[in-house]
């Protein structure tokens, strides 16, 4: 069945009447809070309103990017804050709303994810080259599929079967992050879990030492960019590692969008392997430091599916195994991230940071373990990456599933009551 069409300015509330009180603390959503692939805002701040402009929302309502990258990028995201909460964000947001008896938000939410509107949002931009914003008022204009009330609270309900089982894949990702990182503190900060107590007068165990990290470190390099398209020099595609990928890939979500072409010799020198560590040396923003990182597993490489290396601002680390486990250098590094004992290795020159790596290696202390408490170690925590992994493509596999019946129910070529009862 073809649904009726009507303008999306029509189906929609833009910009709904949020009030917030000045001086008062409200959830904050930043840009930098809405991942691409997920439907809702898991994280964000919690900030004073001070009558500052931009976005004004409340609970369920859809941020919706208009400003270039991040439209292309498909930041668009419904707030999650509990009943009754209310927010604020960046002014490079339009606000969504259901219409009262026309739309239903949850199925909004589907249809503003679709190719088809954000290309028109897209052809709708205006503006100066690499600010260009989406215009409302002519993207208001397009014509969209609105079946009956009933029926798009149906899609929404079978479409929502799988955000739910992709929330509790986030969930137990999340968990096992965190039990990975607390067994790393345990063990090696606080000194806990070996029966070892750790302290400015108390001695190492036997075969423990002190040294720096540079010894730890068998080899790094700083990333490549290489070109778009394939030349003479540049014979080798493969898939590039950005800063802004560390995030996702850490859950085990790889990004497929950017392939690149390098010089084999770049490539042979700087592809990734099992154990890897990318490292993010130079970009940051004034709530985001460097020193971002993730370890690159099989699980990570099969899904890339081809070669692939890190980004120009990242670097490659790789451990020197014979001293320790490249899961205990995540860790180590991820704990001086937490700490922001990394800080003071960045540099601020010409608008972005840079991080001063040969210093940080030179400098920072670690504690070498024996190899039997690393093995035993690796064998605690190498399985929840493992776990990760797995889950990561079973979400994989729930995204693609959802997103291929998203355009067939939204255009009624798929009956919604054939789906309803059906298992996932």
């Amino acid at each position: 069945m073809k649904w009726p069409e009507v303008e999306l300015g029509e189906a929609v509330v833009f910009g709904p009447k949020t009030k917030l009180q000045k001086g008062q603390p409200y959830a904050f959503v930043g840009m930098q809070d809405i991942n691409p692939i997920d439907n809702f805002v898991y994280s964000y701040s919690d900030e004073i309103f001070d009558g500052q402009g931009g976005a004004k929302f409340s609970n369920g309502q859809i941020l919706f990017a208009r400003i270039t990258p991040c439209l292309e990028n498909r930041k668009i995201a419904q707030v999650k804050l509990g009943e009754g909460g209310t927010g604020f964000g960046s002014t490079e947001f339009f606000v969504f709303d259901e219409k009262e008896e026309v739309s239903d938000i949850n199925y909004l939410l589907y249809l503003l994810k679709t190719d088809y509107v954000i290309n028109h949002a897209i052809g709708s931009m205006v503006g100066a080259s690499g600010r260009q914003r989406a215009d409302w008022q002519y993207f208001k204009n397009i014509k969209i599929p609105l079946p009956p009330l009933h029926l798009q609270r149906q899609i929404a309900a079978v479409l929502g079967r799988y955000d739910s089982l992709l929330e509790n894949y986030q969930v137990q990702i999340a968990t096992l992050q965190a039990l990975a990182h607390e067994v790393y503190r345990e063990w090696f900060v606080r000194g806990r879990g070996l029966g070892v107590i750790v302290g400015v007068e108390k001695e190492l165990p036997v075969g423990w030492r002190k040294g720096k990290l540079r010894e730890v470190l068998d080899f790094y390099i700083g990333g490549g960019w290489g070109q778009d398209e394939p030349d003479d020099a540049h014979t080798v595609g493969g898939h590039v590692v950005r800063g802004t990928d560390i995030p996702n890939l850490k859950k085990g979500q790889v990004n497929l969008d950017v392939y690149r072409y390098h010089k084999a010799s770049n490539m042979a020198s700087r592809e990734l392997r099992a154990g890897d560590i990318v490292f993010e040396v130079s970009g940051g923003s004034t709530d985001q430091g460097l020193g971002r990182n993730v370890l690159i597993t099989d699980e990570a490489l099969a899904k890339f599916g081809d070669k692939v290396m890190p980004a120009s601002f990242c670097k490659l680390i790789r451990a020197d195994q014979v001293k320790i486990s490249p899961y205990y250098l995540q860790q180590l590094l991820d704990h001086l991230l937490e700490t922001q004992e990394m800080a003071q290795f960045e540099v601020q020159s010409t608008g972005i940071s840079n991080f001063q790596f040969e210093d940080f290696i030179d400098y920072q202390p670690v504690i070498i373990p024996a190899m039997e408490a690393m093995n035993r170690f690796d064998k605690l925590v190498g399985p929840m990456y493992k776990k990760i992994g797995i889950l990561s493509t079973q979400m994989a596999t729930l995204r693609a599933t959802r997103d291929a019946l998203l355009p067939r129910l939204l255009s009624g070529q798929l009956a919604v009551e054939a789906l309803e009862t059906a298992e996932i």
